[in-house]
């Protein structure tokens, strides 16, 4: 993993992981190269569009991208 300064960033790239999804292809998922996944992933946060197109690639809701649910029982 990278060290990124956005924790969005941190989390795009735990989930890409748990996934078993290399960033190269998660770049294909979401119709981009991988040089702009990279230099997304070092932004400082990102719009809300793009939270949206990365969690509908990850087939999670937005609310799990986020990682809002955690404290939530099963």
């Amino acid at each position: 993993m990278t060290s990124h300064s956005n924790p969005l960033g941190k989390r795009l790239d735990q989930l890409i992981a748990e996934k078993g999804l290399t960033k190269a292809e998660f770049s294909v998922r979401i119709n981009v190269k991988p040089q702009q996944l990279s230099r997304w992933l070092k932004n400082t946060s990102f719009q809300w569009d793009q939270i949206k197109r990365f969690a509908a690639a990850l087939e999670i809701s937005e609310i799990e991208f986020l990682g809002l649910n955690q404290g939530e029982s099963r």
